[in-house]
């Protein structure tokens, strides 16, 4: 695979959405979903405000299943 045909595909997987890019083919896709994540957990205030932490969080816990979802913790 050249340069110019992996640039094209995460160009078209930036166009798709974050549901798709989490479990997209290409590693590389994938790579950079993941890195908008940490970005925006860097910089969001809350998940709730964030297309993509909210998209990641539903994406997890289907691949975990339903039994593993994580709740948030009541703080004690």
């Amino acid at each position: 695979m050249g340069a110019d045909d992996e640039a094209t595909q995460l160009a078209d997987a930036a166009k798709l959405p974050w549901d798709d890019r989490f479990k997209h083919s290409f590693w590389k896709a994938r790579v950079a979903a993941y890195e908008c994540v940490v970005k925006e957990a860097k910089l969001s205030q809350e998940i709730a405000s964030s297309a993509c932490l909210k998209a990641f969080g539903e994406s997890r816990s289907e691949s975990a299943g339903p039994r593993a979802r994580i709740e948030p913790s009541s703080g004690r």
